[in-house]
């Protein structure tokens, strides 16, 4: 039709701690981008998560002038935190097309739902072929595709079930080597920065008491034992010997996702596939983590390339749109997107 608005796709990353959206058109162009809090639908319910989404599509609707102003996107696709079963998908993308007046008119706009981990794979690796991404940041998850296109999810139940290998466990493993050596009449530099986070004292008597109250206060409140994490990097990185083996522990318990990921996809050990790494522990400790990594992912360990990710989780959203539109994205949008949201 002469003089319509230009197709505009709407796509999101809804992770547990927050969600990121833009709106790009078919060039890859980003017309508008927005944050708002985390959206899992294990903690907010499909109407919660739902109602998030929403709000970021009427802000992006107000910010971004003529670009969106007037028109619906021509396809919606994201990634929930939580949304492990295709019953859930789809019970959320119902209610986003509800809540976006998808559903108002005769109109046949896609909306596409997954886990938050499947639009991360997609972003990092590509829509097609073998291929991993393993996520350690607040938490920890791992998603590997197989040849014929199989997904499959390792981890990602959430503190304190899983997230082994992510910040919080690294924090939380922190504080326990800390308290073992204190208890040894040794106290460590783990202990010290355990001390020194948590603004509490080396006193004889109460100190350990003090630090396992904390403790307990942290297991409410993961995010303080996550900011731990950085603090035992940094000392590894100095070469102490407790942290050096506790990063070395994490990239393991990492490992061993892609190992349960692949062994229950049931691919046979022997072939090659891209790995990338995403999330704030993964991407800055990754030279540390490459080793343990191969080491827990058992036999498939030698059967990882190593890569950077192509484009973070949202940019995986945007691709996932494209193609619930009957779009192909050409390699000139991809570079572009690339570009716009880099990693």
């Amino acid at each position: 039709m002469p003089g319509a608005s230009p197709p505009v796709f709407f796509a999101f990353d809804a992770g547990a701690t927050s969600t990121r959206a833009v709106a790009v058109d078919e060039a890859g162009t980003v017309l508008w981008r927005g944050a708002a809090p985390g959206a899992s639908v294990s903690r907010l319910g499909v109407e919660g998560a739902a109602g998030i989404v929403n709000g970021l599509w009427r802000k992006a609707v107000e910010e971004a002038g003529t670009d969106v102003v007037g028109t619906l996107p021509a396809a919606v696709a994201g990634g929930f935190a939580g949304a492990r079963s295709s019953r859930v998908q789809d019970e959320v993308a119902r209610a986003i097309s509800r809540l976006l007046g998808l559903d108002d008119e005769d109109r046949s706009t896609p909306v596409s739902i997954t886990h938050d981990a499947h639009i991360a794979l997609i972003g990092a690796v590509g829509e097609e072929g073998p291929g991993c991404v393993v996520i350690s940041g607040t938490g920890s998850i791992c998603m590997a595709r197989d040849e014929g296109g199989a997904v499959m999810l390792a981890g990602g139940w959430g503190w304190p079930l899983g997230d082994e290998g992510s910040a919080t466990w690294v924090g939380w493993r922190a504080v326990g080597m800390g308290l073992a050596a204190w208890e040894d009449g040794e106290p460590s530099e783990l202990t010290g920065i355990v001390l020194e986070a948590w603004d509490l004292k080396e006193s004889e008597g109460s100190g350990q008491h003090d630090v396992m109250l904390s403790a307990v206060e942290a297991s409410r409140e993961p995010a303080r034992y996550a900011a731990l994490a950085p603090r035992v990097y940094e000392i590894a990185l100095q070469g102490n010997p407790g942290a050096t083996a506790l990063v070395a522990e994490a990239g393991e318990a990492l490992g061993r996702l892609i190992e349960s990921a692949y062994r229950r996809l049931g691919t046979q050990p022997g072939g090659q596939f891209p790995l990338a790494f995403m999330g704030s522990l993964a991407e800055a400790w990754r030279i540390e983590l490459e080793e343990p990594v191969r080491r827990g992912a058992g036999p498939y360990g030698k059967d990882i390339q190593i890569v950077p990710a192509l484009l973070p989780a949202h940019g995986g959203a945007v691709l996932m749109a494209f193609r619930a539109a009957g779009i192909a994205p050409s390699p000139g949008a991809i570079e572009r997107l690339s570009g716009e949201l880099a990693c």
